[in-house]
This record gives C-alpha cells, sequence and structure tokens, in this order.
C-alpha cells in the first residue's frame, strides 16, 4: 500500500456504475460513502 501512495495516483472509486469518491488515496480510503459501500460499515 506504500508503494501507492507513493506514486500520488487519482483513484476513482465506483459503484453501480457511478463514481462514488475521487481523488487521493488517503481522501476515498477515509470516505464515508466509500466505507460504507465497500466495508459495510
Amino acid at each position: 500500500m506504500e508503494f501507492v501512495k507513493s506514486l500520488e495516483c487519482r483513484v476513482t472509486v465506483l459503484h453501480d456504475g457511478g463514481v462514488i469518491a475521487e481523488g487521493s488515496l488517503d481522501y476515498v480510503s477515509q470516505n464515508d460513502k466509500v466505507i460504507d459501500v465497500y466495508l459495510g460499515r
């Protein structure tokens, strides 16, 4: 995961054919919608 973070890429998270979050890995990994959809919080 550290290697991916070091690339400073823009990440796009999709769900049901739509974008639910877009930005840095840190941003999307802390996004409530992403957590709800993929981790079932």
